[in-house]
């Protein structure tokens, strides 16, 4: 919630005799944002004015701050910096659906490959399926594309690139690995390897669903090891 700044009163300057600076309070925006919805009260000690007065001049209220409001505890509100982002809000969990069906999963965990240890592939799935049900989509990108880099082996491959051009599975399935690895692992490349920003974008539910195409995937394993 936004409130008037106390100590400018909003006119973003605060005044220090015989001239005037930039509020160090709100920074010139001439409003503060507090953390939450708190029931607000003017501060008892400055009576809402947010200075303290001591003659010849005035000083910054040294309960509030300068905030000139307490919440109804007498505490200070959390005032969120105007260069900072707002505290993020766990995210709850985005539907009951999930990215690998537990039929399909049934079936990689009956497989008894030999000479590949399918653990880890199972494993992935069921931490994909926990990440996107409960909104963790940086964790769910970043798990897809580390499936993708775990399963050419079974193909009879080292790189996931040749997993493409493998036509064992026809026309639909390379065109599916083929969006794997032109959309899915590019959208997590960028997540992984982008640096920190002064302005940053989040992934949704949307952006990193690719349950269609690992389906696919995990379908012909399936199949090739059965």
């Amino acid at each position: 919630m936004k409130v008037t700044c106390g100590l400018c009163g909003g006119s973003a300057r605060h005044f220090r005799y015989p001239s005037s600076e930039l509020c160090p309070l709100c920074n010139g925006l001439g409003e503060l944002t507090i953390l939450g919805t708190p029931v607000l009260r003017p501060c008892p000690t400055c009576k809402g004015s947010g200075r303290h007065i001591k003659f010849p001049a005035s000083q910054v209220c040294p309960v509030c701050g300068g905030i000139a409001l307490l919440t109804e505890d007498g505490v200070l509100p959390t005032i969120v910096e105007s260069n900072q982002t707002p505290p993020l809000v766990p995210v709850p969990p985005s539907s009951k659906w999930t990215l690998v069906a537990e039929s399909r999963l049934n079936q990689l965990r009956a497989l008894r490959p030999g000479g590949l240890d399918f653990q880890k592939l199972i494993r992935v799935c069921e931490e994909l399926n926990t990440a996107y049900n409960q909104g963790c989509y940086l964790a769910t990108i970043m798990l897809t594309r580390s499936l993708l880099d775990h399963v050419p082996p079974v193909f009879g491959k080292t790189k996931f690139t040749e997993v493409v051009s493998n036509n064992s599975g026809g026309k639909s399935f390379t065109e599916n690995m083929q969006r794997l690895q032109d959309a899915a692992r590019k959208i997590a490349d960028a997540h992984l390897h982008t640096p920190m920003r002064a302005k940053e974008t989040l992934p949704t539910a949307q952006q990193v669903n690719f349950g269609p195409q690992l389906d696919v995937l995990l379908a012909e394993i399936v199949r090739l090891t059965h």
